[in-house]
């Protein structure tokens, strides 16, 4: 390309419409290094203030005459870039690009550098052949220079401008050349010694092996195979076996450690250091390379373009190709980021040529162990054809679900599949791009919500793999659309700030206009002020809607994005009008924060209003059953709320006041924890106080929970929010550390509930808390009828003694209990198994003690009608003696209605200051 170059650039010539006319002028090509700003652009090329001048003629508007200045613009900026650097490009392949309007508007309409696209595409051109590049395959080529136009180094990536033959495709072979670590002509090295000890002993592992008709039993064959380092780290014996081989031999080498176990990670030096030992020693001799070199572009185009041509007999049944490869280049972008060696990429493909599947054997799911690499690594060293950060390692390896899906995602990346991982927080899937024949439209796919996905990085282009999920809608729309509402939005990134603020509106709506899904011209939206957006959100939503095309929905998600964050940044309108519409449309659509929606909701209301709204809020929420959801949303709206009062002083004496209705509400149960209401440090924080210690808010906390019981008592007794209290009771008494203050609420509610039959599992439960089984005769091994069972408080739950039919163990059965401090009885109660009278005591002894050692007969319980009086429902049946005291007792069932094995659901103790309630 010489230093002059021809331009068709659109002059500013009168005409008699008065716009712009297209004429072929000679402009003197003026430098134009790859690091001139942007906004500077169009002042340092005369092209590009012929752009900007039709733009001005074309009432801001993208318009073909500005389309035409700015290709002309492209291709001056490419042309200064390639000529500073010495480097010219045939004309036939200039010639070529011009010829075709998709080729020349993706090449000098999609990238800040154009001339980095002509170099990729010219490279491929060269490597792969014309034929390739300019007939068959040339989206791919596209994608191929698109999506690696920004890279630092294309010679890293294969790119050359030289002169040279088609290269052929040549997957490398495998490079490990094993050692002879017996060799007698020289002297074994300590590595030889390891691997001479791993392969002294295989070791012997069994394979279940599945039955041929379904209903035949399991069998299971026992194999050999060969010792690895994984075996004698996770192997004590293995490890003496070792240091003895070693020291007999004179070598240095030792292996003292722990199997790989992440909840120990402090003491699992010893364990990495073998694991390096062991992968050292298998790449000094042969047997585990390191990662083969990345391929070129051209490199990775072949081999797609050559599996892509590739015919299956039809007995093989296999879907193929499984994705366009002559596609549309958005849809390729993905796969045009694909860096997998080719040696990796030969073994998916001929697994899948041959046997239908991708791998030999997916990822194994390992839990917590897949966060520590090193362990990993040390949990299943050995030899492999492939080395670390393969498909193939990561297969051997295993790992969680970010594992699972980079192998799923590279093996169809392998497979010329574009494809992608998508991420969420603690979790990872698996999208792609999917082509529906039917419709001849392209769509991205996933479990996790995959139109959100490719907004995780605002900094991206709408081409790079990030993104290339919000281009399908655009492309379904039209890619001659698609391009010229590219080429807008770039002479937008080339506007200076001032004619963004000035005119940008109509350029932004017009490139809209010609393709209604270009996320990047959405995101120029975001310098407008908000009623300016919301006016071009609602005009986008009606465009979108009057589509009629496959794969063309309305799609507003990133735009509602976008707009939320507008609205918590840029200044509140003065009209107030225009804040009631904004505060309506956020509130319509869900998509303000709190802070947004408080800002708004002042401005339209007032803040005597914002405040009353989240005092109303906060009431209804102490209110109400809490959860970390609800809490965080409240403790977000109150914050909000505060941050609208102006001035600290005053910020803090509201937030003083909203901690005052919190006092006795602070903590809540969240599943089985006493947690501290999220609302409380946030309040506490805005009020300058320090949040006071869980231990302080405990009594408050017990005192609402016995106040909610003698509401009920006094009210309706109603059944559920009796056993909802009783569940919560359950969860908060193990976590009262302080066992005055444990029992002493305790006592308080049994005194509270005494003989008030609703109450009865839940007193039950408070008096028996502190209560220790110290012995049992016998307890079901087979069934969980532990002794512990019959003082639970739990109606439902039985100390019983029966393993099998013919192992009921007889009777008497006893057990003994440790009521913790002495206390003076007056009689003991039995509750007797609810669902059946086999084991149902019904004669027993009870038996009273100071020490636990020596036990006095207390008296005995015989209960006649014991059938008859459960008939309609089981019924505590009460036991009274002379007052006694006692820290123990023991039951001792006697005699049992039937069958020879005893079952009780509860055993509890009348206490003499036990009175009847009304």
């Amino acid at each position: 390309m010489k230093n002059s170059v021809l331009l068709a650039l659109c002059c500013l010539m009168a005409s008699s419409s008065g716009r712009l006319k297209a004429q072929a002028v000679s402009i003197p090509s003026a430098p134009a290094p790859a690091d001139v700003a942007a906004a500077t652009l169009l002042e340092s090329l005369p092209a590009g203030q012929f752009l900007h001048a039709a733009w001005v003629e074309g009432d801001h508007r993208f318009t073909p005459e500005v389309r035409a200045a700015f290709l002309a613009f492209s291709k001056a900026q490419a042309a200064a870039e390639l000529a500073a650097a010495g480097e010219t490009l045939p004309p036939d392949f200039l010639a070529w690009v011009d010829s075709d309007p998709l080729v020349e508007a993706t090449v000098y309409g999609i990238k800040s550098r154009p001339a980095n696209v002509l170099r990729i595409l010219r490279s491929l051109d060269l490597d792969l052949g014309s034929e390739v590049v300019r007939k068959q395959y040339t989206q791919l080529a596209l994608a191929m220079a698109v999506s690696n136009a920004d890279a630092k180094d294309l010679a890293a990536l294969g790119v050359s401008l030289t002169g040279r033959t088609v290269m052929k495709l040549v997957i490398p072979p495998n490079p490990l050349k094993p050692v002879d670590t017996k060799d007698p002509t020289r002297e074994l090295d300590v590595n030889d010694h390891i691997i001479n000890f791993l392969n002294s002993k295989p070791l012997e592992y069994e394979v279940k092996i599945k039955p041929a008709k379904k209903g035949d039993p399991v069998t299971v064959e026992k194999r050999n195979r060969p010792m690895v380092g994984a075996d004698v780290i996770k192997s004590k014996e293995l490890q003496q076996q070792f240091n003895t081989y070693m020291e007999e031999r004179d070598q240095s080498a030792r292996v003292d450690c722990l199997p790989p176990n992440p909840s120990l990670y402090a003491k699992m030096g010893p364990t990495v250091q073998a694991s390096e030992m062991f992968r050292k020693t298998y790449l000094a001799k042969g047997l585990l390379p390191e990662r083969d070199p990345v391929p070129t572009l051209a490199e990775t185009c072949a081999f797609l373009i050559r599996n892509d041509q590739h015919v299956f007999a039809k007995e093989t049944q296999r879907t193929w190709p499984i994705f366009p490869l002559k596609a549309p280049w958005p849809a390729l972008v993905l796969l045009a980021t694909q860096r997998d060696p080719l040696r990796e990429c030969q073994e998916i493909w001929e697994n899948y040529r041959d046997t239908g599947r991708a791998t030999k054997g997916g990822p194994a799911y390992v839990g917590s162990i897949a966060q520590k690499p090193d362990l990993l690594r040390a949990r299943s060293v050995a030899p492999l054809d492939f080395g670390y950060g393969s498909v193939q390692m990561m297969c051997k390896d295993g790992g969680v679900c970010g594992v699972v899906s980079g192998v799923s995602v590279r093996t169809q990346l392998a497979l010329g599949r574009p494809a992608a991982t998508t991420r969420e927080p603690g979790h990872c899937g698996t999208t792609g791009v999917r082509f529906d024949a039917a419709t001849n439209t392209y769509q991205f796919g996933s479990g996790l919500s995959p139109v959100l996905w490719p907004f995780s990085n605002p900094a991206a282009t709408l081409t790079s793999p990030r993104r290339a999920a919000t281009t399908g809608f655009a492309v379904n729309f039209g890619m001659p659309a698609f391009l010229d509402s590219m080429m807008a939005a770039r002479l937008w990134s080339l506007l200076s700030p001032d004619d963004r603020q000035a005119n940008g509106l109509e350029l932004v709506k017009s490139g809209l206009d010609l393709n209604p899904y270009n996320i990047l011209l959405t995101e120029a939206a975001a310098d407008f002020d908000p009623r300016t957006q919301l006016r071009l959100i609602q005009w986008l939503a009606e465009r979108q809607a009057a589509i009629n095309k496959p794969g063309c929905p309305v799609f507003l998600l990133h735009v509602h994005e976008m707009f939320a964050k507008t609205a918590l940044s840029k200044p509140v309108p003065q009209d107030k009008e225009a804040c009631r519409e904004i505060q309506a449309y956020l509130l319509e659509k869900k998509i303000g924060t709190p802070l947004a929606l408080a800002r708004y909701q002042t401005a339209v209301d007032g803040l005597p209003a914002t405040l009353a709204k989240a005092e109303d809020v906060l009431n209804s929420h102490i209110a109400s059953v809490r959860g970390a959801a609800t809490c965080k949303a409240t403790a977000d709206l109150l914050h909000a709320a505060s941050q609208q009062i102006p001035g600290k002083a005053e910020q803090r004496a509201w937030a003083k006041a909203r901690l005052g209705d919190y006092a006795g509400h602070e903590l809540y149960l969240s599943g089985k924890k006493i947690v501290t209401d999220a609302c409380v440090p946030v309040l506490a924080k805005i009020a300058g106080e320090k949040v006071r210690p869980q231990a302080a808010m405990i009594p408050a906390f017990l005192e609402s929970l016995t106040a909610r019981l003698q509401a009920d008592i006094e009210g309706t007794h109603d059944p559920r929010a009796c056993q909802k209290l009783l569940a919560e009771v359950r969860v908060v008494l193990p976590q009262l550390t302080d066992a005055a203050q444990r029992r002493q609420w305790c006592e308080g509610l049994a005194r509270l509930i005494g003989d008030r039959a609703p109450y009865q599992d839940l007193k039950r439960t408070v008096v028996k808390f502190d209560w220790k089984v110290t012995d049992c005769s016998r307890e079901s091994t087979i069934r969980r009828g532990v002794a512990t069972q019959a003082i639970d408080g739990n109606a439902t739950s039985v100390w019983h003694t029966m393993n099998t039919k013919e192992d009921q163990g007889g009777l008497p059965q006893d057990f003994s209990v440790d009521m913790g401090e002495v206390k003076t009885l007056t009689g003991f109660t039995y509750l007797p198994r609810v669902t059946m009278s086999s084991g149902m005591v019904d004669h027993c002894a009870f038996f009273t003690s100071l020490d636990g050692s020596t036990w006095t007969l207390a008296a005995e319980g015989k209960f006649d009608d014991l059938l008859k009086s459960i008939k309609a429902g089981p019924e505590e049946q009460k036991v009274t003696f002379a007052p006694t005291p006692a820290r123990y007792f023991k039951f001792v069932a006697k005699h049992v209605l039937k069958d020879d094995y005893c079952a009780v659901a509860e055993i509890g103790v009348i206490e003499e200051e036990d009175a009847p309630s009304r």
